[in-house]
C-alpha cells in the first residue's frame, strides 16, 4: 500500500525519524487513490491523510473551475447579445423615453453611482435586460471568490478548529491553489458590461450632458491591466486596455473640460499602442479582440464616439468556451501555469497553443510539449479590483 500511495516521495526516513521531503502539489495525483484489494476510501487512514486530503483539494477545485466556466459562457454571450440589440434600436431609431433634464446631470463619480444614474435618467426598460445580467455577473464575482474557493474554505475551517481548541494541528496556506483566472475574466467583463450600458446612454444624451467624468473607470481598467499582467493573461490585458481607451474617447467627446482633452487624446493612444504590441506577441490567444481594437483606433483617428459591436471576434470565443474542461480529467498547465485538459485517452497527443497565452501545449506520441508540464501552482492573487 505504500508503494501505491507513493509515500518515499511524500516522506523520507533515516531510520530514526521521518520527514516530509516536499511540497503538496497540486493536481500532482491523476485520480484519488482507493484500496487496491477492495476498492474502499482511503479517507480515514491517518498514515495516508496528506495525500488523501490533497487529492480531495485538487477534485474540488477541478469541479470549481469548471463549474466558474460553465457559468461564465451564458454570461459573455448576453452581454455580446445586449450590446448588439441596443446598438441596432440606435440604428433603426427608435424612440427613447428619458426621465430627467441631462442638461442637468453630469456623468461622474464611481462606476456603481454612474450605473445608477444612467437607470434614473433613461427609461427603465431600456436597460431592463443588460441591468438583470450585470447582477447575474456580479454574482458570478462572489462564486469565483478567493473567500469562495475550496482550499480557502479548508484552511477557514481548520483555523476555525484551532480557535476552538479541537485540533492542534495546523495547514500551510498555499497560494498556488488559488484560482485567479475566473476572477480576471469576470471582472473584464463587469467592466464591458457597463461600458456598453455607457457608450448606448452617451450615444443617446451625450450631447446634452453636463459633463462626463469617467476616471474611476480609467482607473479600474489600469488595476485590470496590472492583474492580467501579473496573471500572463494577454487577451483580458488588451480587453482592459481598450477599455481605458474607450473611457478616455468617450471623455474627449463629451466632456465640457477642455483643458483634458489633449491628455486624453494621448493617453487613448499609447494604451492602443500598448494594446496592438501584445496582440502582435501572442496573435492565437488575442485573436477574438483584435476587431474591437481596430474599431476603438479608428474611433481615435476620426475623433468620433460609437458602440463597439464585433459578432465575427466574440462567437470566436462562445466556440472556444463551449469545449473549454471536457477532457478527461487529467489536467495539466502550460509553462504559464494556466490548467487545460487532454481528451480521449488523457495523454496528449496533438501540439497547440495555450487559449489564454500562446504557450505551447498539448504534444506528441503521448510526450507533452516543452515547457507543459502537471500542474505545480495557479495563479498568484492579484490586486482587487472592486472597491
Amino acid at each position: 500500500m505504500d508503494g501505491q500511495m507513493e509515500m518515499s516521495k511524500h516522506y523520507a526516513t533515516d531510520g530514526t525519524s521521518v520527514c516530509i521531503t516536499d511540497a503538496s502539489i497540486p493536481f500532482s495525483k491523476e485520480e484519488l487513490k482507493v484500496c487496491s484489494s477492495c476498492r474502499g476510501s482511503l479517507r480515514t487512514i491517518s498514515r495516508y491523510g496528506r495525500i488523501v486530503r490533497r487529492g480531495l483539494i485538487d477534485d474540488a477545485t477541478k469541479k470549481f473551475i469548471t463549474s466558474a466556466n460553465q457559468q461564465f459562457f451564458p454570461l459573455y454571450k448576453s452581454i455580446h447579445q445586449h450590446q448588439a440589440e441596443l446598438a441596432g434600436s440606435v440604428k433603426d431609431g427608435q424612440p427613447i423615453k428619458h426621465k430627467l433634464d441631462p442638461e442637468k446631470v453630469a456623468l461622474s463619480g464611481g462606476r456603481k453611482e454612474q450605473i445608477k444614474l444612467i437607470f434614473k435618467v433613461a427609461h427603465d426598460k431600456r436597460y431592463s435586460s443588460i441591468a438583470t445580467t450585470r447582477k447575474r455577473i456580479m454574482e458570478y464575482l462572489r462564486h469565483v471568490d478567493f473567500e469562495e474557493q475550496p482550499f480557502k474554505r479548508v484552511w477557514d475551517m481548520v483555523q476555525f478548529a484551532r480557535r476552538r481548541g479541537k485540533t492542534s494541528s495546523d495547514v500551510g496556506f498555499d497560494h498556488t491553489v488559488v484560482q485567479t483566472t475566473q476572477t480576471l475574466q469576470g471582472e473584464s467583463l463587469l467592466l464591458r458590461c457597463e461600458i456598453v450600458i455607457l457608450s448606448d446612454f452617451l450615444t443617446l444624451f451625450g450631447s446634452g450632458l453636463r459633463d462626463v467624468n469617467l476616471e474611476s473607470n480609467r482607473v479600474d481598467s489600469l488595476k485590470l491591466i496590472a492583474a492580467a499582467r501579473e496573471a500572463r493573461q494577454p487577451a483580458v490585458e488588451v480587453e482592459a486596455h481598450t477599455f481605458y481607451a474607450q473611457c478616455c474617447l468617450a471623455e474627449r467627446t463629451y466632456s465640457s473640460r477642455s483643458e483634458v482633452l489633449t491628455g486624453l487624446t494621448k493617453e487613448a493612444a499609447e494604451h492602443i499602442d500598448d494594446a496592438k504590441q501584445l496582440c502582435a506577441r501572442h496573435p492565437g490567444s488575442t485573436r477574438h479582440v483584435v476587431g474591437e481594437l481596430k474599431t476603438v483606433e479608428d474611433m481615435l483617428e476620426s475623433s468620433t464616439f460609437t458602440t463597439v459591436v464585433n459578432d465575427a471576434e466574440w462567437r470566436l470565443v462562445i466556440n472556444a468556451m463551449a469545449s473549454t474542461f471536457r477532457g478527461s480529467g487529467h489536467w495539466y498547465t502550460c509553462v504559464n501555469n494556466h490548467p487545460f485538459t487532454v481528451g480521449e485517452c488523457g495523454m496528449p497527443m496533438e501540439r497547440g497553443r495555450c487559449p489564454q497565452c500562446d504557450a505551447p501545449v498539448g504534444g506528441q506520441n503521448h510526450t507533452p510539449a516543452e515547457g507543459v508540464r502537471r500542474a505545480t501552482d495557479l495563479e498568484n492573487r492579484f490586486a482587487e479590483l472592486r472597491h
